[in-house]
């Protein structure tokens, strides 16, 4: 399996860092460029504890529809769960 580990080194306080983690508008301005937006569930502000967003983008040359599910909500190790196929395999998580 691959792994891909992103590393980013920021000058903020982890509260900060959290909130613009848990933005649903924030996320949808850095993806502009594969038209991904959020279609259900938490569509805008911050998601929270098991709350879901369902996404739709172009990646890979796809159109592609995935669901995140936010099972832990803690500013020290936020995961979010991808459930849906095609990137159920996925394991995002943001260390603070």
């Amino acid at each position: 399996m691959t792994r891909i580990v992103l590393l980013t080194s920021i000058a903020s306080p982890i509260e900060r860092c959290f909130d613009l983690a848990r933005s649903i508008d924030l996320h949808m301005a850095s993806t502009n460029w594969s038209g991904e937006r959020a279609i259900a569930g938490v569509t805008t502000g911050l998601i929270g504890a098991w709350q879901e967003v369902t996404w739709r983008g172009r990646h890979f040359g796809f159109t592609l529809t995935h669901t995140s599910r936010i099972t832990a909500y803690e500013p020290e190790v936020f995961p979010g769960l991808h459930g849906a196929r095609p990137l159920s395999a996925l394991l995002p998580r943001s260390l603070f």
